[in-house]
Formats: C-alpha cells, sequence, structure tokens
C-alpha cells in the first residue's frame, strides 16, 4: 500500500512532514466540480538546531510539553480529541506542528462543508396586469355593463398568469431539490475520498485508524454540532444576501416604472372616459404586483 501511494502521489516537501520523511501533499483526488481546497502552509524556513543541542547526538526535549490549551475545534479542546503533541519534542518542531494544527483549525472553521450556490433560474417577472376597474357613482347601466366585462377578462388574465407561475414555481422547487440532492452526493463523495485517502496515509505513516474509536461519544457529537452551527451560519447568511438582491431588484423594477408613468403623464393626453381613467388608476396601483412568486407546497 505504501508504494502505491508514493508511486501515485508525487511527493513534495510539506511543512507538516518530520525530519527524514517525505509526507506527499497531493491527495490523488481531483473532482470535476471541486467543492473545498486542502489549504498547505506558507513554506517556512528551517529551524537552526544549536551544537549544543545535538552534543548528546538527540535534540533538546521538552518533555513536559502537549498540545496548547488554546488550540480548541469549537468547544473541543485538542487533548478532547485525543489529538495531544507527544513528548519529546525539539522546541522548533513543536512550534512548527502547533502552528500547522492553528492554520488548519482556522482553515477548517472558514470553509464547512456548505453547498454551492444553486444554478436553477428565477423565476421571470410577473407580467402587468390592470386592477379590477371601480364603479364610480352615478354611471349608466351600460357603463357598468361595459366595466363588469372588463373586470371579467382582466380577472380571467389573473387566474391565467396565476396558474402559470405556480406551476413554474413548482418545477423550479423541485429542480432545486434535486440539485442539492445531487450537490450533497458530490460533496459526500469527495469528503469520503478525502478521508479514505487520510486513513491509508495514516496507516502508511506506522498509524492507527482505530484512533478514532477512541474518542469519547460526546466529544464526537460536540464536533458535529460544531460542523451543523457552521454550516447553518453560513447558510443563513446567503439567504440573506439573495433576500437583499431580491428587494434591489425590485427597486430598480419600481423606479423603471415610475420613470414610465412620469414619461406618459408628462405627454398631453387625449380626452378619456370614464372606464379608461380607472384603468389609469388601476395601473399606478399595480406597482408591487410583479414581485418573487413563492410556490408553497
Amino acid at each position: 500500500m505504501t508504494a502505491d501511494l508514493t508511486s501515485a502521489n508525487v511527493e513534495t516537501p510539506s511543512p507538516f512532514s518530520q525530519a527524514g520523511t517525505s509526507v506527499p501533499t497531493s491527495t490523488g483526488f481531483a473532482p470535476k466540480v471541486p467543492y473545498l481546497h486542502l489549504p498547505q502552509m506558507p513554506a517556512q524556513p528551517p529551524v537552526a538546531v544549536s551544537q549544543q543541542s545535538q552534543g548528546l547526538g538527540r535534540p533538546h526535549a521538552s518533555r513536559s510539553r502537549t498540545s496548547s490549551p488554546a488550540l480548541r475545534m469549537g468547544s473541543c479542546s485538542l487533548d478532547e480529541m485525543l489529538l495531544t503533541l507527544p513528548h519529546g519534542l525539539a522546541s522548533g518542531e513543536h512550534i512548527r506542528r502547533k502552528d500547522g494544527l492553528r492554520y488548519e483549525i482556522d482553515f477548517q472553521e472558514r470553509n464547512p462543508p456548505v453547498l454551492p450556490p444553486s444554478k436553477v433560474k428565477d423565476l421571470p417577472p410577473k407580467p402587468f396586469i390592470p386592477d379590477f376597474l371601480k364603479f364610480p357613482e352615478g354611471i349608466s347601466d351600460h357603463e357598468r355593463l361595459e366595466i363588469e366585462s372588463r373586470n371579467n377578462k382582466i380577472a380571467a388574465e389573473h387566474q391565467k398568469v396565476d396558474r402559470q407561475r405556480n406551476n413554474q414555481a413548482a418545477k423550479k422547487s423541485r429542480q432545486a431539490r434535486l440539485e442539492a440532492l445531487n450537490n450533497t452526493r458530490i460533496l459526500l463523495n469527495e469528503k469520503t475520498a478525502e478521508c479514505a485517502w487520510f486513513r491509508m496515509k495514516v496507516l502508511a505513516l506506522g498509524g492507527n485508524t482505530a484512533d478514532w474509536n477512541n474518542v469519547p461519544a460526546g466529544v464526537k457529537a460536540r464536533l458535529v454540532k460544531e460542523i451543523d452551527g457552521r454550516v447553518k451560519t453560513i447558510e443563513v447568511e446567503v439567504a440573506d444576501a439573495k433576500k437583499r438582491e431580491e428587494a434591489k431588484k425590485r427597486a430598480d423594477r419600481n423606479k423603471r416604472r415610475a420613470e414610465v408613468k412620469n414619461d406618459e403623464e408628462s405627454q398631453p393626453q387625449p380626452p378619456q372616459s370614464s372606464s379608461q381613467r380607472q384603468d389609469l388608476k388601476a395601473r399606478d396601483d399595480d406597482d408591487d404586483d410583479d414581485d418573487e412568486y413563492e410556490y408553497r407546497e
């Protein structure tokens, strides 16, 4: 297994490798749609070891040094996760490993496993439909019948548009669910491949993958809760950004509509009948009717 790992990956010096141990930095997994890219610590100059520390042929040991209490993943310390640094490390090596752990903890906090933005298209703006006409006082029977006839046509048009947009919203909802399910499967496959690679890497370096089983169940549950909280935080931020974008679109549409209305009012208009005046008023009252239609199951 070790031979396969070293031959399948181009080995380059890694800032997290111990002296005399070559650790490949490439995971050998390049999905077509990568979600996360593992970070690499900036290259650091080799730690100079004094001749006094080499006098006995071994590095100066700091036997009482373990993981720093400041290094935590959420509410879990490294000690609770059974990730304490080994005793007997040279001071420079101890600092290097702590820096690597701190870098990885920060990276994981900034990059939770969040699904990519949806590519399902939004619904088109709702077409303009005039509002129902009102019945002025003192109109004749003929004018009343004319207004009723126009209101019936307007009602039929409203129903037609509502049915179309309801079907469009239902289709969009189905597409969004299928897209989220597919993206979840892709992300799960990528993370499983990454986890499998690291488990084999642990074995290749002489470690034991059963160490994860020794982590207390309560600590595992807290880690999962921490990841879930990070994901929800990002999802709320994305949802808020989308709401702001939609509000801006509505404001732009209302602004354009107001400009058109001002242009129409600035031009001389021929004399209008009572029904035409009511129709124009209905158009003025329809400013917010083209908001995004939300499908509710």
